[in-house]
């Protein structure tokens, strides 16, 4: 078991902590962990709930931190509703161990990551290797843990995701995604007591009941889930089992037992073929419960043949076919007559579901619930829209999640009323949707194909007017990385990546020149996307310089984003002496301070902070930008 270091407590290094257990696999490392909750820093209550649902899909669930009394790791030190997602992240975690130590045994026999990114099983698909928010767990779960706060009594939250050929159905609400060869984008979002966590159609899923024990305890009922696959194709899953306890397994003692799914048509058949092999203390015998989720209630159902009851599960449009206890060594053969479910009413149920967690309220018609929000806050209006897999996000390109250009998405389910209106730079174009859904980027030399998800290649803000359920729904997302020359010329350009720098001190490889690349980023990620003073605070200088005079209007300052070196005041100084005071940076260093004034020519800008929080060690900024206007 490996660790990455100590981790502080913030959404940062959540979010960090993502890639950098999944791509910790491309050096042999296939059994990472990381410090759940975070070492140092504030106590955070939704981030340990969001971190804990992470940990449950990763090799080691570690809760850990320094031993200081606020951060007691121990869950029902919470309050109630963290302490119950974390108890639901424990028990889904004991339900899927048969899966996990299956998959474990894959890792261990096959050179395989448990934790994998996505271009380990798309190797020749570029889109796997630009969505580092996400990996899989084994070969048939997609994970896209949230990394950010929810909004609402149930904390809705949302996170991008990427899926890979196939078909993919959320664990938690049952919604179909089905992906064709070059993957298929969308918005997922989930309450604190669900995450984006997708099974890959057509495989078998083994499980058990909950166990407090789930390491040492046998598998005396097996739970076999299998979600609709595709129509005449067949998928299989190899479930392993050891004594748990000695390497005997090393010398054959262990056992092996195929699951095969197969649906032709309207008829689902699930095969658990004898079981191969033995060890010391492995049962003789065992109980089954087939799980069929996705179907309509089945007409009729059998077992090797026989007519058995079925038990349906309409929240979950899930057929049950229990099987007695019976020998492992013989086979079990289920069959079952149903046709699946429409995609439109697993979608509409969880939009209810999603929608009233963000309300606090019941929802019974999705159309009057937004419509009778309408002095709803710009927060909650981006939450309900996310409820609906809709909205605006900034997409970080690179596999690691930092360091990479970042783009503008829109998404929006197929046959979504929405249009969406792009702004770029400061000149106010607007880019609308036509009618069919089709982006026209002729100002940019270009057009997209409707699609689930919108990429627009050089924007700098997407003011997103959508038209949905009688309302405008309005709201802003600004990204950094993206401005600067392009199709509208040099007016938006971002003076200080050409700019020559120097600082009054230097930490390390936090070097000036990381603070005018364009990119807002920093330890807890690499410190080579921020410039960090070594051990000043209130007094630290950077200083910028051009050959020729420049004209600038608007300025940008992004904090570091570590928790405890914060930023509370700043001032600039212009060439010919005059002076701009500044507040407050955000202390998260996603978000800016932003001052605009009368553009004014000048040769050097000199930013000198001149007030840091208490906790502050070394001072600096993760990014700045100037332009003209």
């Amino acid at each position: 078991i490996h660790f990455s270091g100590d981790a502080t407590t913030d959404w940062r290094m959540l979010s960090f902590e993502v890639p950098f257990t999944s791509t910790s696999s491309n050096s042999g490392l296939f059994f990472w962990s990381h410090d759940i909750g975070g070492h140092a820093g504030p106590r955070y209550d939704e981030t340990y709930a969001r971190w804990c649902q992470f940990g449950a899909m990763t090799a080691a669930l570690r809760s850990h931190s320094t031993n200081r009394p606020d951060l007691d790791r121990r869950p029902w030190t919470y309050p109630a509703w963290s302490e119950e997602s974390m108890r639901r992240s424990f028990h889904l975690r004991s339900e899927l161990f048969p899966y996990i130590y299956s998959t474990t045994r894959q890792s261990s026999k096959e050179t395989v990551p448990m934790v994998r990114p996505m271009y380990i099983d798309s190797p020749g698909v570029e889109a796997a290797y630009h969505n580092g928010q996400q990996y899989l767990f084994g070969d048939s779960l997609l994970v896209a843990p949230i990394v950010s706060p929810g909004v609402g009594p149930s904390r809705l939250g949302s996170q991008q995701v990427w899926f890979p050929q196939g078909q993919w159905f959320d664990m938690f609400t049952g919604e179909r995604y089905a992906a064709g060869p070059g993957g298929r984008n969308a918005l997922a979002s989930a309450d604190i007591n669900s995450f984006p966590l997708f099974a890959r159609g057509g495989v078998p899923i083994p499980l058990q009941p909950y166990t407090p024990r789930m390491g040492t305890a046998k598998i005396s009922k097996l739970v076999v889930r299998c979600y609709p696959g595709e129509n005449g194709k067949t998928g299989s899953f190899t479930l392993y089992e050891d004594d748990g306890l000695s390497e005997g397994y090393k010398s054959g003692a262990y056992a092996t037992t195929e699951l095969n799914y197969r649906r032709d048509g309207a008829v689902t058949s699930l095969t658990i073929a004898p079981t191969q092999g033995k060890f010391a203390g492995q049962l003789a015998r065992r109980s089954f419960s087939i799980e069929l989720p996705g179907l309509v209630a089945a007409r009729t159902a059998s077992v090797d043949g026989r007519s058995v009851p079925v038990r349906y599960d309409a929240a979950r449009h899930c057929n049950i076919v229990e099987v007695p206890e019976r020998g492992i060594r013989q086979k079990v053969q289920v069959r079952l007559s149903a046709t699946t479910v429409p995609d439109a009413t697993l979608r509409e149920a969880a939009v209810k579901s999603r929608l009233s967690g963000v309300l606090g309220k019941p929802v019974t018609s999705i159309e009057a619930s937004l419509a009778g929000e309408n002095n709803a806050s710009e927060e909650n209006a981006t939450a309900m829209l996310a409820a609906l897999n809709m909205g605006v996000q900034t997409h970080n390109e690179a596999p690691y999640l930092y360091g990479g250009r970042e783009s503008l998405h829109w998404y929006a389910p197929p046959g979504a009323a929405a249009k969406p209106e792009f702004t770029f730079g400061s000149q106010n174009q607007a880019v609308m949707l036509n009618p069919d859904g089709e982006l026209n980027l002729n100002a940019l030399g270009g057009t997209l194909p409707p699609n689930e998800q919108i990429v627009v290649p050089g924007a700098t803000k997407v003011r997103a007017a959508i038209f949905y359920a009688g309302r405008q729904w309005r709201f802003e997302r600004e990204v950094l990385q993206s401005l600067g020359t392009g199709a509208l010329g040099a007016a938006n350009e971002n003076l200080a990546r050409r700019a020559k720098v120097q600082a009054s001190s230097v930490d390390n490889l936090a070097v000036p020149q990381n603070a005018i690349d364009g990119i807002a980023g920093g330890y807890p990620n690499p410190h080579g996307t921020e410039w960090s003073s070594k051990g000043e605070k209130a007094g630290a200088t950077l200083t910028l310089s051009w050959e020729s005079p420049v004209t600038v209007g608007r300025v940008l300052l992004y904090d570091r984003p570590n928790g405890n070196d914060q930023v509370t005041s700043a001032r600039l100084t212009f060439d010919d002496g005059s002076t701009i005071e500044v507040g407050a940076l955000p202390n998260d260093g996603l978000s800016p301070v932003e001052l605009a004034f009368a553009p004014r020519q000048t040769r050097h800008v000199k930013i000198e902070i001149t007030g840091v929080g208490p906790a502050t060690e070394n001072s600096g900024f993760s990014d700045v930008a100037l332009f003209p206007k």
